[in-house]
């Protein structure tokens, strides 16, 4: 594409025309990371707050129905984005995105203090919702503007600066509660993203993706690939066994919130210290990412990330403590933002490129959504059968140690991949 920046002698062409100064990229460096400080703010104030709600009104057993709602929301909510993503330019549809957002979110939180308490789901669902659509709009504008050898080292950066955002909401979030109170607490997402809307005009314009450029995903290809390639089957198989694990986790650990914390604005507060938990341990495992996976190898980081969340597991079945489970939550999410993602992302490297696009689209977009509602399933079904909490940490546990199994079979494959393909 024309407007696409290139690399030329260090510097960065501007998308507009001509080289972009050190001082403009140096502008856009730093409008990129507080965009992403925002909106990543924006979403620890939802994402405690909402689910506190919603546990509050319809307890923990909610969760997996409103996770199964969320996933076909955000699916339908994908493929209309793409549309509009190939005909309007980025940094004007990033505005618009934000209206849409501030709007929708009046509306729900509208109906839900007129008393429509199953309004709850809808704010649950809307915040995974605009969270998939802003970030995958940053991620866009980020890739027009600079490449690879720029990328390579400033977006750990932008990744920082998200975790910066995210902890500084999960940590402001509890005093807030109770001081707004966790139902009127969502309001506060509105100006963060209209601040955020502010900071996009400081960026030059981003040409839309053309429906004729851009490369299109067939699943059906994509499936026929993973199905008759072993490494690809292996590596769908330990992001199913991941989110299964993680989604259960994060389950059990909501519930224990439920039983151990009393009213919505404490349990506000507990979710937002354990997410603020998470972005910190994130931000820490992310800025010494490479130094990890150096020292360890990919093939160590891929065996150690489930090993130490097997052994939270274990550790909750000896002493089942909400204590426990927060740290095996903390643990498995904080390690799959950082060390664990940086290492999975090689795993692609040494494929085709069929096997990196059709193959991935697969893997990294239908798989999560699929686990996600196998989790919801087993969830519901546990709640029928009465099963005590415990039982879960097991189906977790065992879900890790599937992961663990498929990760010492794709080890050797992906050694083999590295020697064939330079």
């Amino acid at each position: 594409m024309a407007d696409d920046p290139i690399e030329q002698d260090g510097n960065l062409e501007d998308p507009r025309g001509g080289q972009a100064p050190l001082g403009g990229q140096m502008g856009r460096i730093a409008a990129l990371g507080g965009l992403a400080f925002f909106i990543f703010a924006s979403y620890a104030i939802a994402r405690p707050a909402l689910k506190s709600l919603l546990i509050t009104h319809y307890t923990a057993d909610a969760l997996p129905i409103a996770w199964l709602g969320m996933a076909v929301a955000v699916t339908g909510t994908v493929m209309v984005y793409g549309r509009f993503a190939a005909t309007i330019e980025l940094t004007r549809l990033y505005r618009y995105v934000v209206v849409v957002c501030c709007v929708t979110l009046c509306l729900a939180m509208l109906l839900y203090q007129s008393g429509v308490t199953w309004a709850v789901f809808l704010l649950f669902i809307w915040k995974d919702v605009y969270i998939v659509v802003l970030a995958e709009m940053f991620w866009s504008i980020a890739n027009s503007l600079f490449a690879l050898k720029t990328a390579k080292w400033i977006y750990g950066i932008f990744c920082a600066m998200g975790s910066l955002g995210g902890m500084s909401a999960n940590f402001a979030i509890g005093p807030l509660a109770h001081e707004l109170g966790t139902a009127h607490a969502p309001w506060l997402i509105i100006p963060i993203l209209l601040l955020s809307a502010g900071v996009v005009f400081s960026l030059p314009k981003v040409s839309p993706a053309q429906e004729e450029s851009r490369p299109q995903v067939d699943y059906t290809a994509g499936l026929r690939l993973v199905r008759d390639n072993r490494y690809l089957l292996c590596l769908l198989g330990i992001i199913a066994f991941i989110q299964i694990a993680i989604n259960l986790v994060d389950y059990q650990c909501s519930a224990l919130v439920e039983s151990n914390f009393a009213g919505a604005d404490e349990r506000t507060e507990v979710f937002g210290q354990i997410y603020g938990a998470i972005d910190i341990a994130a931000l820490v495992m992310q800025l010494s990412a490479g130094l990890i996976i150096t020292a360890i190898g990919v093939s160590g980081t891929l065996v150690g990330v489930p090993l130490i969340l097997a052994l939270c597991l274990i550790g909750f079945l000896v002493a089942p403590t909400f204590g426990v489970m927060a740290v095996a939550m903390v643990a498995g999410k904080s390690m799959d933002y950082s060390i664990f993602r940086a290492a999975k992302e090689m795993l692609y490297l040494p494929l085709s490129q069929a096997e990196r696009t059709q193959g991935k689209a697969v893997i990294d977009m239908m798989t999560y959504r699929v686990a996600k509602g196998i989790a919801s399933v087993a969830i519901l079904g546990f709640a029928a059968w009465s099963a005590p909490i415990e039982a879960l940490a097991v189906v977790a546990l065992v879900a890790v140690l599937g992961w663990l199994a498929l990760t010492r079979i794709l080890i050797p494959l992906y050694r083999d991949a590295n020697g064939t393909h330079h």
